[in-house]
């Protein structure tokens, strides 16, 4: 007999048995400890819920609670991530989902990195995808565009699953940069933020009182928060914070992240947060910020620059940039179940990518030195009959 319950800390042995067993892309215990509680604006809520059957976890999903200003006050919302099920497992799906949802506690429950799979689940849930094609948009800078275009082809050839069969036992481009170092020469006002250092946590919660007052909806953006992102036991340093500054203020901030799509495709740089003082404007503050994001992909040898919700800013903003691609996708990457009292938050909320799981969902770059333990037993186990089921990207 299957139970679903909550999960909880003694669970983190279970969830990396699970995801072992699944071929789920590599996490230590102190990784999954880290990713499912140590987020600090959980508090008491539920980190997510697992099915057990006989005493072993057999399927897991993960929530991630999120903070928002809301007019005048504070609302928690959670980012639904990281759906794992092993073979004895299938169908806990939708228990597990309806769980999530049924949490009342949070405001809204949504993704906002979804691939076009889970996102035919999600609408089967009831979920909407309130952007609609405007959430579909995003830019990317190449900069090694011949290696990312290498791994695009194999990233599509992988999608069959004879194919995936033969190519799964080498993770292509397992030698790209695990963490980011700062940039020999800034460009004049950027600024490479510490989270947990006084003065730089100061001007983030300065400018996170700029933005709630100038905006009715807003993610809350917290020192707290990005310290512990950067905390990740298993890529420390994979993702850094820059700011444009003037006079002791943040004019535009930004959060980047190496990431690294599937075993196919090489490594690149995600623009999981870019935002910008009101009253600013765009067309100075962004252009820096790029420029400096385009430097870092260079210095570490990844494939491309990507931004996701992209549209929020007019085109003018990246002048200056250097070469982009626009990308329309062919499915919505942003579904969501609001909760009665907060209709505002469904009409006027544009997410940034600041309120989603980008973090911990994606792939962590590959150890070269792992990569061929690693996918052996990758082979092994899709070989066996277990398949990743994962609601994100």
């Amino acid at each position: 007999m299957t139970t679903y319950r909550e999960l909880v800390p003694s669970d983190v042995e279970g969830v990396v048995d699970l995801a072992n067993a699944c071929g789920f892309p590599p996490r230590s215990r102190e990784g999954w400890h880290w990713a499912l509680f140590e987020n600090p604006e959980q508090g008491d809520l539920p980190c997510g819920y697992v099915a057990e059957r006989d005493g072993t976890i057999i399927a897991m999903i993960g929530t991630q609670a999120r903070s928002f200003h809301y007019g005048n006050q504070r609302i928690l919302a959670a980012s639904g991530h990281t759906f794992i099920s092993s073979k004895a497992g299938r169908g806990s799906g939708f228990t597990l989902a309806r769980k999530t949802l049924a949490n009342d506690r949070f405001a809204a429950i949504y993704s906002l990195n979804n691939n076009e799979v889970a996102g035919r689940f999600y609408k089967r849930m009831g979920l909407t995808s309130w952007l609609g094609p405007n959430g579909r948009k995003r830019l990317e800078w190449p900069v090694r565009p011949v290696t990312m275009a290498i791994g695009m082809a194999l990233s599509r050839l992988a999608r069959r699953q004879s194919v995936y069969v033969r190519l799964s036992g080498n993770e292509k481009h397992a030698g790209s940069a695990r963490s980011l170092s700062r940039p020999k020469n800034l460009s004049s006002g950027i600024v490479w933020l510490n989270p947990s250092g006084a003065r730089d946590a100061d001007m983030i919660r300065a400018f996170d009182k700029g933005l709630a007052r100038a905006h009715p909806i807003a993610p809350v953006r917290s020192p707290e928060v990005y310290a512990y992102q950067q905390r990740d036991p298993d890529a420390p340093g994979r993702s850094a914070l820059l700011a444009l500054v003037a006079e002791d203020a943040i004019e535009g901030l930004m959060q980047v992240i190496i990431t690294k799509p599937n075993a196919f495709e090489p490594a690149e740089l995600h623009i999981i947060d870019l935002e910008i003082l009101p009253g600013c404007d765009g067309a100075r503050v962004i252009p820096p910020l790029i420029r400096t994001a385009r430097s870092l992909t260079r210095q570490h040898r990844l494939s491309r620059v990507k931004l996701p919700y992209s549209d929020r800013f007019e085109e003018v903003c990246f002048d200056g940039t250097g070469v982009r691609i626009r990308r329309q996708l062919s499915y919505d990457c942003a579904h969501g179940r609001f909760a009665k009292g907060v209709e505002e938050l469904e009409k006027r909320w544009v997410p940034t990518g600041h309120e989603g799981d980008f973090f911990f969902a994606l792939r962590v770059t590959p150890d070269r030195r792992k990569a061929r333990k690693v996918n052996t037993a990758k082979r092994s186990h899709t070989a066996n009959g277990f398949v990743e089921r994962r609601s994100k990207a």
